[in-house]
């Protein structure tokens, strides 16, 4: 039977209810009398490219929205034996959707009518529901989602994907928001892109539809039970897969899940092992599960509740299990809370899980090419660049060597750079020009072969900044510091106690502990100089370097002046340098101390090396050493310098003036 793809009266037919002007000449003058023109009629727009349905598509299913209905009035459908309804308001929009009477294949001519326009019809095919496809979606509250909004068209439903809701227990068409144990209203996931897209590429013929089984709840873990052997999790997520394997035959297509960030204080041993074993178990326990693949997608990059050993450990489950595939996070982004990917970002993560499906189903164990490169990063010098980066999953064959390539930004074509072979995850790519921007990327290799290419990331080479006066402050006595503007436009920051200029330099009535001035370099620290002028030898002072509000590296001379100290600070607990605390050149009350500290690196190990002269004399080489890889790795990104002092409460003159500091 011939069908009109497109929506509105057949046969041009119309009806006249408005008016329009022409004109008639009477008499000489111009007379403008009516001539009736159509009114238009409703549109019926369907949820899908072409007016379909299956057969077993259960009642409410969107079959189509109207527009065009007049004011006050409720529009009819026809047929009206129960298998078709109008739904909706003027307010909300009408639809028609699927009623209560059971429908069968065939074809059928639908005709919408409503009081004052023109009809609309439509012919609707009715496919032979086959069977199901089915997907589960489990984990916690990234893989409900969090964020929002629903978009009306990217998260709009598809008359070929149903749900099983958690609560309902009964199979729906999957609208904008899924139920599962906890969902939020007008947010996303990524299990409907996941959807879409294994749709949209041919996987599911005519015929059947893809069943998603929501069993996701927020705030869960393996160390709280609820994902454990017989939790409250566990025993719901495999009744409600099995409730799903009743209702017709089909395939487990796939459990996708997002976990992580309630065990996030968990080993990696730990959470490997519990995820490793639940894998086994339902495989085990639910109907016609036995080889069902595994996606699990990965942790928002730099979120509160992040843990490396748990990233770790899900990045590793293709070397632990059969069939199971890791899904990168690599820049997505989160919401405010610094825990739940946006709306955009679990889309796009839904369309990787697709693309990473094959390679999970043909995951037999076998050796395989290494992982993607993650958390690339670039950091600039003169005539070339440091990069760094994350070690891959090795997929069961050892790295071997990481292929580092550049090209210049306008360029299409990439070379390789010549670093030789070898395992460190970071190199320096030389003979760059500066003020040219670059674009790079790393590739892992083991004996099967590359992986793919890491994403891209962009920098330019330039020249170191030039040394120079950064800031300088002075004051009459007894200025308040907090009132002082050095001459460079940074203000004296002084967060504890009370701070006086008294003989130009800087003094507190009360010991203050923490910085008196603070600086943002123009790049990551690589030197910099500074002079102290000397009120009193009790207590201590040093220059800092902070990062994120924490403190990562001082410098500087200890209580009494009895040792100088290089060290670095990562979540408050001092990492000191190899030589620290090291006995100091003699100085006093009064005299003056110039400061050089210069950060070298030759692309695997960085030094830090300190330098002071007293009263201009020639510098001594008091430090120098490495810090600890958390150190290092936040000194390799941009910081705020400032400084310290501290000391005991009776030494109530303790303050030193800071001042010709220089970076370059």
């Amino acid at each position: 039977m011939a069908r009109n793809p497109r929506f509105g009266r057949p046969g041009g037919g119309r009806r006249l209810t408005s008016l329009a002007a022409a004109v008639v000449i009477v008499g000489g003058g111009v007379i403008v009398t009516p001539t009736p023109t159509p009114t238009p009629s409703p549109t019926i727009l369907l949820s899908s490219a072409s007016p379909k349905l299956l057969s077993n598509a259960p009642g409410g299913t969107l079959i189509a929205k109207l527009t065009g209905v007049p004011a006050g009035v409720t529009p009819v459908v026809a047929p009206n034996d129960g298998r078709f309804a109008i739904a909706g308001d003027a307010t909300n929009g009408w639809k028609v959707v699927v009623g209560l009477t059971a429908i069968s294949a065939g074809s059928v001519n639908l005709t919408v009518s409503a009081t004052g326009v023109g009809s609309a019809s439509a012919t609707l095919n009715i496919i032979p529901f086959l069977g199901y496809h089915r997907f589960a979606s489990w984990g916690q509250s990234n893989e409900i989602g969090r964020n929002g909004p629903i978009d009306a068209i990217l998260d709009a439903p598809d008359y070929r994907i149903y749900s099983y809701g958690f609560d309902s227990q009964t199979v729906t068409q999957a609208n904008l928001q899924l139920d599962y144990q906890d969902e939020t209203t007008n947010t996303v996931g990524p299990i409907m892109s996941f959807a879409k897209a294994y749709i949209a590429t041919g996987n599911l013929p005519d015929g059947f539809a893809l069943l998603i089984v929501p069993v996701a709840k927020g705030n869960t873990a393996f160390s709280t039970g609820f994902w454990d052997a017989d939790g409250a999790g566990d025993t719901a997520a495999i009744a409600r897969m099995n409730a799903a394997a009743a209702l017709a035959s089909g395939a487990w297509i796939v459990a996708s899940g997002t976990l992580g960030e309630g065990d996030r204080t968990q080993t990696q041993a730990y959470f490997a092992t519990k995820l490793d074993a639940l894998i086994v178990r339902w495989r085990a326990n639910v109907t016609d599960a036995a080889n069902m693949p595994f996606l699990m997608g990965g942790l928002l990059v730099g979120g509160s509740q992040t843990a490396a050993p748990i990233v770790a450990a899900l990045q590793d489950l293709p070397n632990r299990v059969a069939f199971t595939g890791y899904i990168s996070s690599e820049g997505l982004t989160g919401g405010a809370d610094g825990i739940h990917f946006d709306a955009a970002s679990n889309r796009t993560s839904g369309q990787r899980r697709y693309a990473g499906l094959a390679a999970a189903k043909a995951n037999n164990l076998a050796p395989a090419v290494p992982a993607q490169v993650t958390g690339l990063s670039a950091t600039p010098s003169s005539g070339q660049l440091a990069l760094a980066w994350i070690a891959p999953s090795s997929n069961r064959s050892a790295i071997t060597d990481y292929m580092v390539e550049a090209k210049p930004s306008t360029s299409t074509v990439w070379t390789t750079f010549a670093d030789g072979t070898g395992t460190t995850t970071n190199a320096i790519v030389t003979g760059l020009t500066d003020a040219t921007a670059y674009d790079f990327r790393v590739t892992a290799v083991n004996a099967v072969g590359p992986g793919t290419p890491s994403t891209t990331v962009s920098a330019t080479p330039s020249a170191a900044p030039v040394g120079g006066l950064v800031a300088t402050f002075v004051g009459a006595d007894n200025t308040p510091a907090s009132t002082i503007t050095t001459d460079s436009g940074h203000s004296i920051l002084q967060t504890t106690g009370v701070s006086q200029i008294r003989n130009n330099a800087l003094a507190g009535t009360t010991v203050p502990s923490e910085g008196t001035f603070s600086y943002v370099p123009p790049s990551i620290l690589q030197h910099l100089q500074w002079r102290t002028i000397v009120n009193t030898k009790a207590g201590n002072a040093y220059m800092k370097y902070r990062q994120n509000g924490a403190d990562y590296f001082y410098a500087g001379c200890g209580s009494n002046g009895a040792f100088h100290t290089l060290a670095s600070f990562v979540g408050g607990t001092p990492n000191n340098f190899a030589g620290a605390n090291t006995a100091t050149p003699a100085f006093n009350a009064g005299d003056t101390l110039d400061y050089d500290l210069v950060v070298t690196s030759d692309g695997t190990t960085e030094v830090h090396t300190l330098k002071v002269s007293v009263n201009s004399a020639a510098a001594v080489q008091v430090i120098s050493g490495t810090p600890g890889a958390a150190a290092l790795a936040a000194l390799a990104g941009p910081g705020t310098v400032g400084f310290r002092q501290s000391g005991a409460a009776s030494s109530g003159t303790v303050g030193l003036q800071l001042d010709n500091i220089r970076m370059s």
